[in-house]
């Protein structure tokens, strides 16, 4: 059986795979720290290339401490400084990212503490954020959100992502948000709507639903292609020895591909401008007594 103490938190890591089936065996008394569980029938190793291979999990644990201790009185601020480096310390192609099982082991057996203190302070983490969906589960959300908002090696677009409850819940939950240009323009256009601030939670959310309507006519594609990846840059960046102390006091860096065309952002911006006249959603909004620039759980 595999004995995951000596596997986690240890000075290295063996990178295991955890299937989703093991989600019925997440008790209430696991999810508040209270029992620990036999997993080792629902996890199989990590591949590479069809072959079993090991991740440095190190420097993700080390920052996920640091974040823990810097954010120690309000971890909900803490997912706009950690998703970058959650992404720049776990060197994963989006094909290996696709698959939950590697998000699901690093909840339920690597870190489950992280996602107690995320969500546990005044609830029971939910099982969500352990074996989940990647918008809802505590590390891909956070890894996923950091790659379908950087620009090249700039992730200096991310925060924006976390700045908001709703723009987790609606646009990053969307396929649209898959197309780097509609999410990096997305972020540009809703961060300084209301004159320089941020849109509201109407708003938002209003947004993406007639923005979804305007995309049944109008082919995002057609007015700008989403970049190429260049596999070539992400295998060197998976490749490369990380050093999460460099990301402490100052921004981390993505793989070295091509930044999004600068023309094809304002393609999008246009098309949103567009959206907000013909929606009239600006004008309809509920909440302007609790506007939602702070961050919030998401």
């Amino acid at each position: 059986m595999v004995n995951f103490g000596s596997l986690c938190r240890a000075s290295s890591w063996q990178t295991f795979t955890l299937e989703p089936e093991a989600r019925s065996q997440l008790s209430e008394e696991f999810r508040e720290g209270g029992a620990s569980v036999d997993l080792s029938k629902f996890t199989k190793p990590f591949t590479r290339r069809f072959e079993p291979a090991e991740v440095n999990l190190e420097p993700l644990e080390r920052i996920v401490d640091a974040a823990m201790d810097k954010f120690s009185s309000s971890p909900v601020e803490s997912d706009a400084w950690l998703a970058p480096r959650v992404h720049s310390t776990l060197r994963l192609t989006r094909r290996e990212a696709a698959d939950a099982g590697i998000w699901n082991f690093l909840a339920v057996i690597g870190m489950p503490e992280y996602v107690r203190w995320r969500w546990g302070s005044d609830e029971i983490a939910e099982t969500v954020r352990f074996v989940g969906p990647e918008y809802k589960q505590a590390f891909a959300r956070l890894w996923w959100g950091a790659e379908l908002t950087r620009d090249g090696s700039d992730y200096s677009h991310t925060p924006l992502l976390f700045a908001n409850q709703d723009l987790q819940n609606s646009w990053a939950r969307c396929d649209l948000f898959h197309h780097r240009p509609t999410a990096i323009a997305s972020l540009k256009f809703l961060s300084t709507f209301n004159g320089g601030s941020f849109a509201t939670s109407d708003q938002i959310r209003q947004l993406v639903k007639g923005f979804n309507m305007v995309l049944t006519t109008t082919i995002v594609d057609s007015l700008c292609a989403n970049p190429a990846l260049d596999a070539e840059s992400m295998c060197e960046w998976c490749g490369e020895t990380v050093d999460e102390t460099r990301m402490l006091d100052a921004e981390p860096e993505g793989p070295l591909e091509d930044r999004v065309p600068s023309e094809s952002v304002e393609a999008v911006m246009r098309l949103l401008e567009h959206t907000a006249e013909v929606t009239t959603f600006s004008k309809r909004d509920r909440s302007a007594g609790r506007r939602e620039s702070d961050t919030a759980r998401a």
